[in-house]
This record gives structure tokens, C-alpha cells and sequence, in this order.
């Protein structure tokens, strides 16, 4: 039976959850937020928020005015509650400001407007991770600030590479590979080979003639097959193969960049629940590519993409690596045992992490939300981007007034929502450690509609 609330969570978020599924809308749902600064940009950010799907919002104000009371300000803004869940509204108080416990009632913190003392109080602190945003007339900054990587458990990436290890098939598969391919003694059923066992039917044949095994080969190679196989090997089948050769040519003991940059954060200081979780799946992973089951190669996905074939064949080669993708879960388990945790990894979780392992990420927030300068490893930034940079934080931490809450202002208005929008959406990736947060700061110019990503 389909839970009520799961149901209606799908249907309220319909959109949201085809980018990070239900669960990651639950995530998001559960998230506590706080904003700190009153501004027309927090107020941007808050009704952002609210479309998203988060309710557990505080508001850190950090002065009111004379005329004003917390109450008068909860009746300006709680009319984005149409749930009926306010905001929660709290001036700030600088002993309780001090206390990091305070800010770890939260899950992630929005910094917009603030004054410099308060702003370096923070900078000082170990806090959740925190975005700092602000904007002024066309132009306007984000910043991921955080005190530990941040890794990411799906990046979704745009064009994913099928991982069918042509090059060095485990027994079982090698065994499925050679009864598929295509023989000129079934002329009828050629059409029904999977490209797969086509592609590696044409490695095996090149190494078998001395031939260096790359994707041109590979193609010339499949070529030379059709050819001898006439008419009958004029398939969609053959067409897919020299599409996809260059998976025959791809080396699989080659561990991907992203993979060895994580693995290399597996044992630095971790305090983040997630976070946590993740880096000890690295860590396990660390020890599984050592094992003698493993022998250097990443654990299998167990899906395979669509291929034009009979369904019988189709079906039995996905079988043999859904078998051997259960086998490696298995082996993940046994090591996952032997590791002194104080949270439980379940064979879901270690599913999740198998199925996407190659969208596997680690990010390097930012480490201070002041600093403007340069890195060492940063990519270079133009130097009309730096000083537009610097004046933006200036203001920011200057003796900055925010805004009467409806003070309209049409001219900045857009510059506006776009800081907004985007603060928002980094929060979502951040969040559900899905999709790749900016690494680490943003810089947008609405006069030349241009966005500039850079490390600082």
C-alpha cells in the first residue's frame, strides 16, 4: 500500500522529484534552514524556499527597528505560509550567537546581509556548511563556504559512460560474450546478437592479430564482420556496435579522477552525518579495489544501457551483471562489517552507492566567507570579475542597512530573484548531496548576463 504522505508529496512536487526522486525530496522537506540578515534578498530566498518544499525556516534578524516588533515582522512575511507553518523569527543575541550549538540546530546556513563583526564571528566558528549571498544593482556573488569537503552521491552526469567491461570480462560474462556473438553459421540470428558481444567478438579478434585495440580498429574490425555476413548483418545491431565501440577500448583497472580525488579525502576530519556516511562508503571502496575479489576494478553497476536484440539475449546478458553486481554488494558488506561505525550502511544504501558510483564527487567548499583572494590552485579569474567581487563584499559587510521589507525595488528586482534562485538551488544540491554544488563561488554580471565560477 503506497504511503498517504509519500503520495502526496509526489504529487505536490511533481517536477522537483523527477531531478532528485522522493527521497531526496524528503530530505529537503526534513531540512532545517536558517537565514541570516532581513533583507529584500532573504525575502526572495525565503519564498524560494517555500516553493521547494522546506518549512523548518528560522530567520536571524540582526537588529529591528524602533517601530517594529518580532511579531509585526512575522505578519509581513508568514503570508508565504499557506501550510500554515510559520517561520521562526530570532533577533540576534551575541551570547547565544557565540554558541556553536546554536547554528548546529540547522542543517545548512543562508548568510545575506550582515555586518563585518558578526559576519567574522561566524567565519571563525566550525558551522554547518553555509552559503553567503548578496546583490547589488546588476551585479551579484554566492559563496559555499564549509569547514570540510562536501561529497556528492549522484552527480547525474550528463553523459554517462556504460561500464561493461569489455576489456576484461569476468568468467561469466566472457562465458555469455562468446556464445552470443555473432556466428556466420546462424546467419538468421545475427540480428539478435546485443552490440555488446559483437564489440568484444571484434577485440578478442584483434588481439588475436596483434592489432592494437582502439576504437577505429574496433570499428574497421566490426566493418569487416558485416561485410562477410552480407545482407543479413544489415542491423540495427551493427550500427549501435561501431557507435559504441570505443567501450571496447576503454581500460577498466583505470580508476576515474573523480573516484581517486575522493578516495583521497577518505580519512580527513568529518563531521557532517552525510557527509559521514559517504566518506566511510570511500573508505570501504578503498578497501574493496585491494581485495583479491576486486582485483582494481570498481565494483559493477548491474545495469546495462538498451540494446537492439531478441529479448532472450537481451535479458540473459543483463542477468550475468545484475549477478555480479549482487556479488561485489555482498563483498562491500563483508568489509563494511569489519569497520567501527556508529551508524548502519544497509544493503540499499550500499546499492545506491554501486549504482552510482561513477557520478561519485567531492567538492572543496570555501573556507572562509571573507576571503577574496586568490588560491594557489584556483582557475584564473579576470580581474574586472575580482574587483567586482570586492565591491560586493564590501558592501555586504559595510555598514550595511537593510531595506524596509517592501520597499520595492523594479530596477534591481531581476538581479535579485536570479541571486535568489541560484542560492536556492545550490542549497537543494548541497542538501541532498546530489547534483554538483558551484566549487566554490559564483560571480554574476546582469549588464553582460555572464556568470563566472571560481575557487577562493
Amino acid at each position: 500500500m503506497i504511503n498517504s504522505t509519500t503520495s502526496s508529496m509526489a504529487e505536490k512536487f511533481d517536477r522537483q522529484i523527477r531531478l532528485w526522486g522522493l527521497e531526496g525530496q524528503a530530505i529537503l522537506s526534513s531540512s532545517r534552514v536558517c537565514i541570516v540578515g532581513r533583507c529584500l534578498l532573504s525575502q526572495e530566498i525565503l519564498k524560494d524556499l517555500k516553493l521547494l518544499g522546506l518549512d523548518r525556516i528560522t530567520l536571524v534578524c540582526e537588529d529591528k527597528s524602533a517601530d517594529e516588533s518580532i511579531e509585526e515582522l512575522e505578519k509581513q512575511e508568514n503570508f508565504l505560509n499557506a501550510d500554515g507553518k510559520d517561520i521562526n523569527y530570532v533577533l540576534w543575541d551575541k551570547k547565544m550567537m557565540e554558541e556553536p550549538s546554536f547554528w548546529w540546530n540547522f542543517d545548512i546556513i543562508v548568510v545575506t546581509a550582515l555586518s563585518f563583526a558578526r559576519l567574522e564571528l561566524l567565519d571563525k566558528m566550525s558551522l554547518p556548511p553555509m552559503l553567503v549571498a548578496f546583490c547589488d544593482e546588476f551585479d551579484g556573488y554566492l559563496r559555499f563556504v564549509s569547514q570540510e569537503p562536501h561529497f556528492v552521491l549522484h552527480s547525474h552526469r550528463q553523459y554517462a559512460i556504460p561500464d561493461l567491461r569489455l576489456d576484461r570480462p569476468w568468467n561469466d560474462l566472457e562465458n555469455a560474450l562468446k556464445s552470443l556473438a555473432p556466428n556466420a553459421s546462424s546467419l538468421d540470428t545475427v540480428h539478435t546478437v546485443p552490440y555488446a558481444a559483437i564489440i568484444y567478438s571484434a577485440v578478442q579478434d584483434l588481439r588475436e592479430a596483434g592489432t592494437r585495440v582502439t576504437r577505429d580498429n574496433i570499428r574497421e574490425c566490426i566493418s569487416t564482420v558485416q561485410v562477410s555476413f552480407g545482407p543479413s548483418a544489415a542491423a540495427v545491431n551493427f550500427a549501435q556496435a561501431k557507435k559504441f565501440a570505443y567501450l571496447g577500448a576503454l581500460n577498466s583497472l583505470s580508476i576515474p579522477e573523480n573516484i581517486e580525488k575522493c578516495l583521497s579525502f577518505a580519512n580527513v576530519p568529518i563531521k557532517l552525518p552525510v557527509n559521514r556516511e559517504i566518506q566511510a562508503l570511500v573508505r570501504i571502496l578503498h578497501k574493496y579495489l585491494k581485495s583479491e575479489h576486486a582485483l582494481n576494478q570498481l565494483p559493477v553497476e548491474g545495469s546495462i544501457p538498451d540494446m537492439d536484440s531478441s529479448t532472450e539475449n537481451y535479458n540473459r546478458l543483463k542477468s550475468v551483471y545484475q549477478r555480479k553486481a549482487a556479488e561485489d554488494i555482498h563483498w562491500l558488506e563483508k568489509i563494511a562489517s569489519q569497520e567501527k561505525l556508529d551508524f548502519e550502511l544497509t544493503y540499499d544504501v550500499l546499492t545506491t552507492f554501486c549504482r552510482n558510483i561513477h557520478s561519485l564527487r567531492v567538492m572543496e567548499p570555501s573556507r572562509s566567507a571573507l576571503t577574496a583572494t586568490y588560491s594557489p590552485h584556483a582557475a584564473p579569474i579576470e580581474a574586472s570579475y575580482y574587483e567586482i567581487l570586492q565591491k560586493l563584499q564590501k558592501k555586504q559587510i559595510g555598514a550595511y542597512i537593510p531595506p524596509t521589507i517592501g520597499l520595492p525595488a523594479p530596477a534591481f528586482y531581476s538581479m535579485m530573484s536570479i541571486t535568489a534562485g541560484l542560492t536556492v538551488q545550490e542549497l537543494a544540491k548541497i542538501l541532498t548531496h546530489q547534483f554538483v554544488p558551484v566549487e566554490n563561488t559564483f560571480l554574476f554580471n546582469g549588464l553582460t548576463n555572464d556568470i563566472h565560477a571560481f575557487k577562493t
